[in-house]
């Protein structure tokens, strides 16, 4: 297994990185899209949406919402107001999730309601950062410090695991894991600062806050898996799962690091 993964790591991180680095805004914003929408398709199937007409349903509905925050991203006052409140919702999400209990089950239209929170603020996010100053260089350190985290996390929770954070939601991660993810963290934080326009002092602690909250979307997808009684969100991607295997904890980190970048920019 992760010989698979990393295999395709090694055909997906190039393809990536050009994406967030060369792409022009419009089409940063278009491969972002199709990627949440591939999201929602799978979070429809997951909250039993209705069978292939509901899911492709509920992922028109992603769409047309991705395409309203699109008029937000140009609106100081409007974007830092929505940003507010997508860092509300991971707040509660927080405060929601049960590390010893799955908990019970919203329902499916609570189910599907919260995956538009979870999808659409991670694609306005997205592009909020890579549209603003510096876009490129941000837009990659914001995704190489949830890639690091990600990756940390897994070896340091293989190597000296003990401490099980979240049982019944995810029975592999551990404390050791998240303190893993939460160095490798700042530790990409300080060195973006090598490309990134904005320094040390903002970086560091924006990298270590956007990779506790992707543990909690983590451990958000992992939830709605358990409850849909399913291992992965699909077999898109090999050794990975599908897309929200592997977004999961974008989705929540994003929308906190955009943010942090407004306040930054507004101290300054």
């Amino acid at each position: 297994m992760l010989k698979t993964r990393l295999l395709a790591a090694a055909v997906l991180m190039p393809a990536a990185i050009a994406w967030v680095w060369l792409a022009p805004l419009w089409l940063f914003a278009l491969v972002a899209g199709l990627v949440v929408l591939g999201g929602a398709w799978e979070w429809g199937g997951l909250a039993s949406a209705g069978g292939a007409a509901g899911r492709v349903a509920y992922a028109a509905v992603t769409g047309a919402l991705m395409a309203l925050s699109w008029f937000a991203v140009g609106r100081p006052a409007l974007r830092f107001a929505l940003l507010c409140a997508f860092l509300a919702f991971w707040l509660a999400m927080m405060l929601t999730l049960r590390v010893g209990a799955v908990g019970p089950r919203p329902g499916r239209a609570g189910t599907l309601v919260q995956g538009w929170l979870v999808l659409v603020p991670a694609f306005f996010a997205l592009v909020v950062v890579r549209r603003g100053p510096g876009g490129p260089a941000l837009a990659f350190t914001a995704l190489g410090i949830v890639w690091a985290a990600d990756a940390a996390a897994y070896f340091a929770g293989r190597a000296w695991g003990r401490h099980k954070l979240a049982p019944a939601l995810s029975p592999g991660k551990t404390w050791e894991g998240a303190a893993g993810a939460l160095a490798a963290a700042a530790a990409t934080g300080a060195l973006a600062s090598l490309w990134s326009p904005v320094g040390i002092p903002v970086l560091v602690p924006l990298a270590a806050g956007a990779a506790v909250f992707s543990i909690v979307g983590d451990l958000a997808e992992s939830r709605l898996k358990r409850l849909a009684g399913a291992k992965d969100s699909g077999s898109l991607i090999p050794g990975h799962g599908g897309i929200l295997d592997r977004v999961d904890s974008i989705t929540a980190a994003a929308p906190v690091f955009a943010l942090g970048l407004e306040l930054a920019r507004r101290a300054w």
